[in-house]
């Protein structure tokens, strides 16, 4: 997945044209110079900003025929072209053959954009794109996150990622996933085991084992005295959203994916809290 910067193509665009009209610029060297830039890095870099295969091939002809035309006249390329061809007639034709090379670069290149398949992700909520996008763990107060599970992290980090892209069952899926790491972390150390009822293995792959869990790791929690009130966050995540979502044919909107990744960041924050406490 790539990241775009679309002023980028304001750029090209600005540096590459004024090659189409060379021959009306004060001082084409410059215009040249200015537009190689450009291209060095398609050439060098055809992966960014966006992966390209046929403007390669036109950006190297058209970089050829800027060579040629300053092999042949440099000096001429000091000063305003014009009309006037001078006493050189293959002056001329050199210079257009340079504008023609742009002209076919700017189709090419306006082809190979509008083939491509670029998206503009909305805004989610009050989360930022890129945020969500890239280290949606940001959104979990940073003094926290050093007490969860790097399991946990990674799959908030998920979450994050399916909520920009607008696969809100997938989110649930993932945050759900990484309540429960921070659930069995919290449990850990507050009850000290694993619950009894399901062993690790046994659970990892069966929804109905892995919820019996999760219930079983709030009635220690509870027992050993655990804050009712951070508990009651986890059996309503739990009753409400994670016991529902593994059943095949409920699927969330992203309203619920929105709704279920605060409150399930705010049941990681609650049990981080705890987890800090526990270590002071």
């Amino acid at each position: 997945m790539l990241r775009l910067d679309l002023f980028h193509f304001y750029r090209l665009g600005h540096y590459i044209h004024p090659v189409t009209e060379l021959r009306k610029a004060s001082l084409p060297i410059n215009v040249i110079g200015g537009a190689d830039q450009f291209l060095r890095l398609l050439i060098d870099s055809p992966h960014e900003p966006v992966p390209l295969k046929l403007s390669i091939a036109s950006a190297q002809r058209l970089m050829d025929a800027h060579a040629d035309l300053g092999r042949r006249y440099g000096m001429r390329l000091l000063r305003s072209i014009g009309e006037d061809a001078g006493d050189d007639i293959f002056f001329m034709p050199a210079v257009e053959a340079v504008e023609r090379a742009a002209r076919d670069f700017e189709a090419v290149f306006e082809l190979e954009l509008l083939s491509s398949h670029a998206y503009f992700v909305s805004l989610k909520g009050a989360y930022d794109t890129a945020v969500l996008m890239e280290r949606a763990e940001a959104a979990v107060a940073e003094s926290l996150l050093q007490s969860l599970p790097p399991h946990a992290i990674q799959d908030f980090r998920e979450a994050g990622k399916c909520l920009a892209l607008e696969v809100p069952t997938a989110c649930g899926y993932h945050v759900t996933r990484a309540v429960e790491a921070v659930l069995r972390h919290w449990h850990g150390l507050q009850v000290g085991g694993a619950p009894s009822d399901a062993t690790p293995d046994k659970a990892q792959n069966n929804p109905t084992l892995t919820a019996r869990r999760w219930a079983k790791c709030e009635q220690d929690l509870i027992a050993s005295g655990a804050p009712k009130s951070t508990v009651g966050i986890l059996t309503q995540i739990r009753e409400l959203h994670r016991n529902p979502l593994m059943h095949p044919e409920i699927f969330l909107t992203i309203e619920e994916a929105i709704s279920l990744f605060d409150i399930s960041k705010s049941a990681i924050e609650a049990m981080a809290r705890e987890i800090l406490g526990r270590s002071k």
